[in-house]
């Protein structure tokens, strides 16, 4: 941002999470006045892996019968870059759901970095439920945030070296556990060697 605008910000660590505050910067009339679209066209993987950077990551559906499936969500109040982000994913060949599904309503009240928040416009999702949608958006795109980075890319390692549901399930459930309503590492371990190819 700084290389953008020229101007300097405060960053601020608020439990395990940096926060900036913009107030009247260019990023934010390139916002407000979807002049976004021009400056992305260009840039698509960047566009892309800051929308997914910041809008919900890797879903995962672990059940006891057993079921392991694997999908990359965005979320986002903004139907216009959804669909923008849904040209952009299938120009690179990348599938995902349309129309997007609502997730929660304005009005609701719903925890944003630990605090509770009341939404003042609807949000929706958009979906990668295909595991070649989804092995293409980690070979092409990927997160920038290491954490679902990693997650992501654990559960395509699952998915490639374990044939049954029973395997997979029992894989992942060696590495990560449900801490608050999330997926968490079990153990502490050494950073990646390399990203997944």
């Amino acid at each position: 941002m700084r290389a953008v605008t020229g101007e300097e910000y405060k960053v601020r660590n608020e439990s395990g999470w940096r926060r900036v505050m913009l107030y009247g910067s260019a990023l934010r009339h390139l916002v407000k006045g979807k002049l976004w679209r021009v400056v992305t066209w260009p840039y698509p993987k960047e566009f892309l892996q800051g929308v997914f950077d910041g809008g919900v990551g890797v879903g995962m559906c672990v059940k006891r019968r057993p079921e392991f499936r694997v999908m990359v969500k965005l979320t986002n109040s903004d139907l216009d870059v959804l669909d923008f982000a849904r040209r952009l994913l299938t120009n690179l060949g990348i599938e995902c759901s349309w129309p997007p599904q609502r997730k929660d309503r304005r009005g609701d009240v719903v925890s944003i970095c630990g605090r509770e928040c009341v939404l003042k416009r609807d949000c929706w999702e958009l979906w990668m439920r295909k595991r070649e949608s989804v092995e293409r958006f980690a070979a092409l795109i990927n997160f920038r945030i290491e954490r679902k980075r990693r997650v992501l890319e654990d559960a395509i390692r699952i998915l490639r070296e374990h044939e049954s549901s029973r395997e997979r399930v029992s894989a992942w459930l060696r590495l990560y556990e449900k801490r608050s309503g999330r997926w968490a590492p079990r153990h502490p371990r050494p950073p990646p060697l390399g990203a997944l190819a």
